[in-house]
């Protein structure tokens, strides 16, 4: 589902922001869903309730501009995928 619930498929979005604490605390913004995540996001809403209950990390950690720039191209498209698809 695409942000407008169009039954076809989005492709990659921005589902939003998580912020990570300590204590094995995170803050998780979906956009576009106000307070009714299942509702008016429900694709990004069972992703992090697969996640939150697979004990997985919400979103990948951030490499440094140094890693990111000796990457070769399809080692950069691999590391995307992972977290795309």
């Amino acid at each position: 589902y695409g942000p407008s619930l169009s039954l076809y498929p989005a492709g990659v979005t921005l589902g939003g922001h998580v912020i990570n604490f300590e204590h094995n605390l995170s803050f998780v913004t979906v956009h576009g869903s106000g307070h009714m995540v299942p509702q008016f996001r429900p694709q990004a809403a069972l992703h992090l309730l697969q996640r939150t209950l697979q004990g997985a990390a919400l979103s990948p950690p951030l490499m440094s501009d140094v890693e990111i720039s000796k990457m070769l191209q399809h080692h950069w498209e691999k590391s995307l995928n992972k977290w795309t698809e």
